[in-house]
């Protein structure tokens, strides 16, 4: 039965209602400002469901959107977006009480208030400004993320392992939408998705995996429960940091962000380096996190994400040349444009960028 119905929002939807609207000015504005045009794009709706339950009824529709656009990226971007419909019967007319839907970050608690187009708008354009002027100004420099790595220097040796961004990117791509059930899912299981694909990508391959604790995993039962290195699916460290999210650094988006920062030439497991305040050094293959205050550090970050495709110059990016791939706030794409992705108002001083060099372990790779 398909129901026919009026937009008559109750005065509780009207706040959403509002939100929708400024977030479409929005994105239109946002392209405008960074001279992006849409070339062209495909709408489709799909897995319509309804129930009536006398006066009052629930409804869903799936929204598929394709478009081309000149962002700096190749291929086709891609959204996608269930909305979910409360109704009511009033003299024989349906009307809508309520509209949510599945995106990313709108949870339970999400405020629906009109967005702050200009200021959010002004704010990406201010970074990516700066960061095309700054590139410009150093063209032909090479920018190493690794660069202010602190490295205390191999106490052993170690063989190094090399880091495949490709076979990760194609690990989120394979799962940004499910569950590997190697690894299940965590309540929180935005790290845990994002440890997966590093994993992934120090493996080289993931397709004949079939124990979560083998390496490149960092087991307790490889390195000793009181290791700093754990980094292993519900594995943790007796170690202390001083912060419990630490002894997590599978799951933990704080501890994975640490253990990349602390990662050194004679510890095992991934060797990188994490970035607080920008995003300035993030490429294919990373490991992004927001704080949703804005004051990211190794105690605040409150999600993680896996950077698939970047744009312009590394050591010199903004939120604007990212595409990414989440679980928990998830993705409606392996390619979702962080743009469109995050909260408006988070500015690139909101991130921390995790850098994934290569690995150090034991054995040859």
């Amino acid at each position: 039965m398909i129901l026919t119905c009026t937009s008559d929002f109750s005065k509780s939807s009207r706040g959403l209602n509002r939100y929708r609207l400024s977030e479409y000015e929005y994105l239109a504005a946002l392209y405008k400002a960074l001279n992006q045009t849409i070339l062209s794009d495909k709408i489709s709706f799909s897995d319509f469901s309804s129930n009536i339950d006398g006066n009052y009824a629930q409804a869903k529709i799936v929204e598929s959107y394709e478009y081309n656009i000149n962002d700096g990226f190749e291929g086709e971007s891609f959204r996608k977006r269930q909305y979910d419909f409360d109704l009511s019967k009033e003299n024989d007319e349906w009307k809508i009480t309520c509209v949510t839907t599945n995106d990313p970050w709108e949870d339970s608690d999400f405020n629906y208030e009109a967005i702050n187009v200009s200021k959010a708008v002004a704010s990406i354009v201010e970074a990516a400004a700066e960061a095309e002027q700054k590139a410009a100004l150093n063209a032909g420099t090479t920018v190493d993320p690794l660069l202010d790595k602190k490295d205390p220097g191999a106490a052993r040796s170690l063989y190094t392992w090399t880091y495949d961004a490709s076979v990760a990117i194609d690990y989120a791509e394979d799962y940004y939408d499910s569950v590997n059930d190697l690894f299940g899912k965590a309540d929180d299981d935005c790290q845990n998705f994002a440890s997966q694909c590093v994993w992934a990508g120090l493996r080289g391959s993931y397709e004949d995996a079939e124990d979560p604790n083998d390496i490149p995993a960092v087991s307790p039962s490889y390195v000793g429960s009181d290791a700093p290195n754990v980094w292993c699916r519900n594995q943790s460290t007796t170690y202390d940091f001083g912060y419990f999210g630490h002894k997590w650094a599978w799951d933990n988006v704080c501890g994975f962000a640490e253990l990349i920062e602390r990662s050194n030439s004679s510890l095992i497991g991934p060797y990188g380096n994490t970035h607080y305040g920008n995003l300035s050094y993030a490429s294919e293959g990373d490991v992004i996190s927001w704080d949703e205050y804005g004051s990211p550090s190794g105690t605040t970050m409150d999600h993680a994400m896996f950077v698939t495709d970047a744009t312009g110059t590394v050591g010199y990016r903004t939120k604007s040349d990212l595409k990414i791939a989440a679980h928990n706030n998830s993705t409606n794409t392996a390619y979702d444009a962080l743009t469109s992705y995050a909260p408006p108002g988070y500015t690139d001083s909101y991130f921390a960028t995790s850098v994934i060099g290569w690995g150090y372990y034991d054995v040859a790779q």
